[in-house]
């Protein structure tokens, strides 16, 4: 599938809080990947060792869910899911 396109179908603004938004999740995925890698290492984990990671993380992932809900409302869409069977 092919989604080149739909960034030149959004207004501008979207457009940004998108790349905003993907630039926060990807800096979200890179954090858990190192917590998953901290974790996985074996033995015993402090949780001082690993609130840095989990302090950094949960405010830029709330951000991101904050952005995304903000452009779901601007899109004019209700808040109510579409059956799948249905589209």
């Amino acid at each position: 599938m092919n989604n080149d396109n739909l960034a030149s179908n959004m207004p501008a603004g979207q457009a940004e809080k998108l790349r905003s938004i993907a630039g926060e999740l990807s800096e979200v995925h890179s954090l858990l990947a190192a917590l998953c890698k901290e974790l996985s290492g074996g033995g015993i984990v402090q949780a001082r060792d690993l609130e840095p990671m989990i302090a950094e993380t949960v405010p830029k992932l709330r951000h991101a869910v904050r952005a995304m809900q903000g452009i779901e409302t601007d899109s004019g869409d209700d808040g109510e899911e579409q059956n799948p069977l249905l589209m």
